[in-house]
């Protein structure tokens, strides 16, 4: 089972410490990061591994170094690059292998999700809602999917 994106990390927040980085030469001690960003560790580390996983930066000896593709990153690329890096990372591949199929429900989508093992929590109501929560916040942001409130269905941009 390859690794699920992790549960906490925000596109601003994100930025926010690639930001901060940037600012110190794009590399920084951890302990100075989360003084700088205002972050407790404990909501920072699900923000460096979403770095990690996109390819945006590295650890080694409590440091944080941006990578070239995180030097890069800027307004302008942001929402593509993005978009482009969820297309690889679950569980936002396994939707989008999903919904090359067609439109899905949410119920539809998060079923065939947990049948895949992409599972967050074991109780099946909390785990659709941790997974509604990361497609509004990722994916709908970033216009890697769309998503109709009114029929609560799931699709791909055309």
């Amino acid at each position: 089972m390859a690794k699920l994106f992790p549960l906490g990390a925000g596109i601003s927040r994100m930025m926010g410490i690639l930001k901060i980085i940037k600012e110190n030469d794009d590399k920084v001690d951890l302990a100075k990061l989360a003084e700088e960003s205002e972050i407790d560790i404990d909501s920072l580390l699900p923000l460096i591994e979403a770095c990690e996983m996109f390819g945006f930066a590295h650890t080694k000896d409590s440091k944080i170094r941006l990578t070239k593709e995180g030097e890069a990153l800027n307004l302008r690329n942001m929402s593509k690059t993005l978009r482009n890096k969820l297309e690889a990372i679950d569980p936002f591949k396994s939707a989008v292998e999903l919904l090359s199929k067609g439109e899905l429900t949410s119920d539809e989508l998060f079923e065939s999700m947990g049948s895949k093992g992409i599972v967050f929590h074991g109780e099946k109501s909390i785990n659709n809602e941790i997974l509604k929560g990361l497609f509004v916040d990722w994916a709908l942001r970033t216009k890697l999917m769309r998503y109709d409130p009114e029929r609560d269905v799931w699709s791909l941009p055309r």
